[in-house]
């Protein structure tokens, strides 16, 4: 019988085999296999968005660090300007 034949059949490593003719526990086996087969695909795509989302918060963190920094940096200038200045005022 041709797999064109018995559409309902699986291919492991190269050999065709007719479910129609499996035994209920090698159904069973079957089913568990392709939860299997379908969880790991769930599981990949939602490790591609998560890694995804990762990368977003990373980078956003890495922006608002730069950020902090600066302003900080701007703040130390901002106040060494004023003391120069209160310096400059007090002479």
């Amino acid at each position: 019988m041709t797999e064109q034949e018995n559409k309902n059949t699986i291919t492991i490593d190269e050999i065709t085999y007719s479910v129609d003719d499996m035994t209920d526990e090698q159904k069973a086996i079957l089913s568990v296999v392709e939860v299997n087969a379908i969880t790991a695909r769930n599981l990949n795509q939602q490790a591609i968005q998560i890694n995804h989302q990762l990368n977003c918060v990373n980078s956003i963190g890495e922006v608002k660090r730069r950020e902090l920094k600066e302003s900080l940096i701007n703040s130390e200038e901002t106040s060494k300007e004023a003391v120069a200045e209160d310096t400059v005022d007090a002479a």
